[in-house]
């Protein structure tokens, strides 16, 4: 929850206890050093008041550093040492006052009414934050519908059971329509971009995307391609597209991506890497992976305008990286993206859309809260959802990985048990994994790309 605005500054007084703690080491360590520093210290006090000799006072002052050098004083005697000791930390601490005075008097904030005495609200605070970050900018004048969780377009991640009665998803005795839930996950791939065997090979299918998506694979596509030295692009269109977001409708100029989306739409790199990725969701799913490599780029930083034009695109992108899928809003996508990433390690190509496993978990979660308790609150009942839900992994994990693949781990460790690496197991396991997926497979070779047209 947000601060209130009016918030006394006695609240943030804490921060200087960390000045102060570091000039109490500072004095430590300075009376510590004994008396071979005190002759450094006189010395480089006498030449750095050189420019101000002209000044009598300062004059007369180096003058009796001289003196104070030859005959110094007794570290035994404390008010006539601490009045010798602390020439060069005063000056030090005077140049330190001075610099925070100057920033301070060319503060933005400052030159408001109150200044950096008066109490900040959060509006001047977020209006200052988007000059420096421009992720922040397209949320400023909707500031206040956020806070107060008005907005719909900024709404929490759907539970299962609200998705079935916003689309509908129910039969008229309750129960979860199958084919209407799944056609529901498979809208969440996007369009399907690369037809196998169909498509030419010189085809640049990244002119398929909406314009939404050219605007993402625009903005990722050079972190994508060429890593750090990537990352210059990256921000330059990302600050456009931000700052060109400020308005009611937190919409940009997607004209802004047009010059970066025409460099990058013909490369062989993110060309060829649409044999893997079919569906435009689950492609940029994969851009988004690599852009991910370069460094630090997450999808808040463009979340204020996208959310709320393609939620269900923001949704897929925020769940790279992820076991599971944040949002049910991009389950589908999320799966079939793994699915994908499975056949390319396998040198298959994915022919059919894959979102069995969501759509058995999308059934479960649904009934789980149709079976609720009456008088339970959804922060239980989703609290018990998550516990039966760790309960089925762990069995789930038993099935699949101890008794299906029990043919090539007889007489072995259980999984989870230190052991040596047996190369016959693992080649055992991975021959089961390739019969199987040719099982899978089997009856659609014919849709396998042979010798596409030049």
């Amino acid at each position: 929850m947000a601060r209130n605005s009016q918030t006394p500054n006695a609240d943030v007084s804490g921060i200087f206890i960390i000045p102060l703690l570091i000039c109490a080491v500072f004095v430590i360590l300075w009376f510590a050093m004994g008396e071979s520093l005190f002759y450094g210290a006189g010395k480089m006090a006498y030449h750095m008041l050189w420019p101000l000799d002209k000044i009598d006072a300062v004059h007369a002052y180096r003058l009796q550093i001289m003196q104070d050098v030859v005959r110094p004083p007794s570290v035994g005697k404390f008010y006539e040492w601490t009045s010798n000791a602390w020439r060069i930390p005063a000056l030090i601490m005077a140049a330190i006052a001075f610099r925070m005075a100057w920033s301070a008097a060319k503060h933005p904030i400052g030159k408001k009414k109150g200044g950096l005495r008066g109490r900040l609200s959060v509006d001047a605070l977020l209006r200052y934050q988007a000059q420096i970050h421009s992720a922040i900018a397209p949320i400023v004048p909707i500031a206040k519908e956020l806070h107060k969780n008005e907005d719909p377009r900024f709404h929490e991640a759907w539970h299962p059971d609200e998705v079935v009665k916003l689309f509908g998803l129910a039969k008229e005795n309750g129960d979860l329509d199958q084919e209407k839930a799944e056609h529901y996950l498979l809208t969440q791939l996007g369009t399907r971009v690369y037809r196998p065997g169909i498509d030419k090979s010189d085809t640049i299918f990244a002119d398929r995307l909406n314009n939404w998506e050219k605007a993402i694979f625009a903005l990722l596509a050079p972190a994508a391609v060429h890593g750090k030295e990537g990352l210059a692009e990256f921000r330059d269109l990302l600050d456009k597209l931000n700052y060109s977001a400020v308005n009611a409708t937190q919409t940009p100029d997607l004209r802004l991506a047009n010059e970066q989306y025409r460099k990058y739409r013909a490369h062989p790199l993110l060309n060829n890497l649409w044999r893997s990725h079919h569906f435009s969701v689950t492609y940029l799913m994969q851009v988004y992976k690599l852009c991910k490599r370069a460094g630090k780029v997450t999808t808040a930083e463009f979340v204020g305008w996208l959310r709320p034009n393609a939620n269900s695109l923001y949704a897929a992108l925020n769940s790279v990286g992820r076991q599971r899928a944040a949002f049910t809003e991009c389950a589908g996508a999320h799966e079939h993206w793994e699915h994908e990433q499975k056949c390319q390690r396998q040198n298959r190509i994915s022919i059919l859309p894959v979102v069995v496993a969501s759509l058995k978990s999308f059934e479960d979660e649904y009934n789980f809260w149709r079976s609720a308790n009456p008088g339970e609150t959804l922060e239980t009942l989703w609290g018990r959802m998550t516990q039966e839900q760790a309960r089925l992994d762990t069995e789930l994990f038993r099935e699949h990985v101890v008794d299906l693949l029990g043919s090539a781990m007889n007489g072995g460790p259980k999984p989870g048990e230190e052991t040596e690496f047996d190369a016959g197991q693992a080649i055992a396991r991975r021959e089961f994994e390739d019969a199987q997926m040719t099982k899978l497979m089997a009856g659609a070779k014919a849709a396998f790309p042979k010798d596409e047209e030049q």
